[in-house]
């Protein structure tokens, strides 16, 4: 059997090395001498997922805590331009027209509050709101700039009533009676 000696075993070694060697800067030499590859590389598309992905939402098993709930603040007082009232200056009676010739239809108490709509055209009574009528001298801080009220008689007309008539009677003739 051939047995090298180191020398040679040394060479064989170094052989193997420089050979790897040349390899490795052939390797590199090519990469250096091509072109580089300056065509752009289109991006890659995205694909987003336009349906909402369900997600788990747990149910609370307590109720919610009661919170404050803020007050909201006073509202600011504001001068309001004072309207005269009209009151009742004493108990007064509400008549269906603007006469004494009409009945009744209610009553107004003492400083009771009235809503006067119209007066009458010989001025001596007030419509109210709900139609009834008032005698003006009754009544204080009445408006100065009230309607003359349409299609009002200030008296009602009056009705004729049929009077009984006298009839003579006569008494009946007697009659005889058998005795």
């Amino acid at each position: 059997m051939f047995k090298p000696h180191s020398g040679m075993r040394y060479a064989g070694l170094l052989l193997v090395l420089l050979i790897a060697l040349s390899l490795v800067l052939a390797g590199c030499r090519n990469r250096r001498n091509q072109p580089e590859d300056t065509t752009p590389v289109p991006p890659t598309p995205v694909v987003e997922d336009s349906a909402p992905v369900p997600t788990f939402t747990p149910t609370p098993d307590m109720p919610p805590e009661p919170t404050d709930t803020p007050v909201p603040a006073e509202p600011t007082a504001t001068d309001t331009p004072e309207t005269p009232q009209t009151v009742a200056i004493v108990q007064a009676n509400l008549r269906q027209g603007p006469s004494t010739f009409y009945p009744i239809v209610g009553q107004v108490q003492q400083n009771g509050a009235v809503e006067v709509v119209a007066q009458s055209p010989d001025l001596q009574w007030l419509q109210l709101a709900n139609d009834s009528w008032i005698y003006k001298p009754l009544v204080a801080g009445v408006p100065e700039d009230l309607p003359i009220a349409i299609g009002v008689e200030a008296t009602p007309r009056p009705t004729a009533v049929p009077r009984p008539t006298a009839t003579p009677t006569r008494p009946p003739p007697p009659t005889r009676t058998p005795t």
